[in-house]
């Protein structure tokens, strides 16, 4: 179904996963398994409590695996999502600033995201940044 909505984008082939090697899917796979295990080590450490479930850590791992070392990207925007998400439900009173969401679908859109237009996204923030 989601291949019928791409349909007229005329995406024929996912690029990024056409020219992926092992040794980039790999290190992706603990680029993006590593990431978010720090990151839960380190808000164990400052927040006394759990901030990021084993789930989110091994989904992060095989995404990594299957992005190579645009899991960082895929990772960027699935935190930038889940912030506005977040953002807007603390604002309307759906939850509370100490209640969890689960990161698990933003973490998929995120990856959707990078699959389908992450070349460009990431040549559209190098250029904002001034960088290209």
């Amino acid at each position: 179904a989601l291949l019928l909505v791409l349909y007229p984008l005329n995406i024929k082939t996912i690029p990024l996963i056409e020219n992926l090697s092992s040794g980039w899917a790999i290190g992706g796979f603990f680029v993006g398994g590593g990431l978010l295990y720090l990151i839960a080590i380190m808000a164990r450490l400052f927040f006394k409590k759990d901030a990021m479930g084993g789930g989110d850590i091994k989904l992060a791992a095989f995404i990594g695996l299957y992005l190579g070392g645009y899991v960082l990207l895929a990772l960027f925007i699935s935190f930038a999502l889940g912030a506005i998400v977040g953002i807007v439900m603390i604002s309307r009173d759906k939850k509370s600033a100490k209640e969890m969401i689960p990161f698990g679908p933003f973490m998929a859109a995120g990856s959707i995201l990078t699959i389908f237009f992450g070349p460009q996204l990431w040549l559209g923030y190098l250029s904002i940044a001034g960088l290209s």
